[in-house]
C-alpha cells in the first residue's frame, strides 16, 4: 500500500469492485433475443442549411430539413432500417404556427441528407483514444446504409447523401439548435 499510495478506503472500494464483477461474471445466463440487442444508432439534427464537401467540391447540399448521421453495429439488419426510417419520417420537429413542434419533415417539404458515420458507436470508455469495436464492419455496413437510403428514398423521395467511407467535410448551419439522439434499444422496447 504504501509504495504506490493506495489508502486503506482504495483497497475497499477495489475489493467491492472485484467482488461486483464476481457475482456479474457468475450470475445465470439471460436469453436474450436479437431485437434486445440490436441497436442502430442516429442522431437527427434540424438544419436549415447543409453542405458536403469531398476533394474540396460541394459533393452535396441541403435547405431546410434533417441531417440524418447514421452508424451500424454488427446486430442491425433491414427490418430495424425500415423501423428506423417510418420513425424518422413521423417525427414531428418542426414548429407551426405557434411555435409548438407539431410539424413532420413531409409538412415543412423539408428535405434529408445522409451521412454514414461510424464513429455514433465510439466507446470511450478505456483509455484515451475511442474503441470501434462496436461498429459493423465496413462492408457489411455499407451495404445496409446503401437499403438504408434506398427505402429512405422509396418512402420519401430524393435524399442527398455522401459517400460512404470518404473523407467529408461538412458544414451545417443547425436550426434551434435540436438535435435528437434515435437509438432502436429506447424506441423499440
Amino acid at each position: 500500500q504504501s509504495t504506490r499510495d493506495i489508502s486503506p478506503d482504495m483497497v475497499d472500494v477495489w475489493e467491492t469492485w472485484i467482488t461486483d464483477m464476481h457475482v456479474y461474471r457468475d450470475r445465470p445466463k439471460q436469453k436474450i433475443e436479437p431485437w434486445q440487442w440490436a441497436v442502430k444508432r442516429m442522431l437527427l439534427a434540424r438544419l436549415t442549411s447543409k453542405t458536403q464537401e469531398i476533394d474540396n467540391k460541394v459533393y452535396s447540399q441541403i435547405d431546410r430539413g434533417f441531417c440524418l448521421l447514421v452508424g451500424f453495429t454488427h446486430s442491425d439488419d433491414q427490418k430495424l432500417v425500415d423501423k428506423m426510417i417510418d420513425k424518422i419520417l413521423s417525427l414531428r420537429v418542426f414548429a407551426d404556427e405557434r411555435g409548438l413542434t407539431n410539424l413532420s419533415i413531409y409538412d415543412v417539404k423539408g428535405q434529408i441528407m445522409s451521412v454514414s458515420q461510424f464513429t455514433l458507436y465510439a466507446d470511450t470508455s478505456g483509455g484515451r483514444r475511442p474503441s470501434f469495436v462496436n461498429a459493423m464492419k465496413p462492408d457489411q455496413a455499407r451495404e445496409l446504409y446503401v437499403y438504408f437510403n434506398q427505402q429512405l428514398e422509396n418512402k420519401f423521395g430524393p435524399i442527398a447523401t455522401g459517400i460512404f467511407g470518404a473523407d467529408m467535410k461538412v458544414s451545417s448551419v443547425n436550426d434551434g439548435p435540436f438535435t435528437v439522439l434515435l437509438d432502436s434499444e429506447e424506441l423499440f422496447k
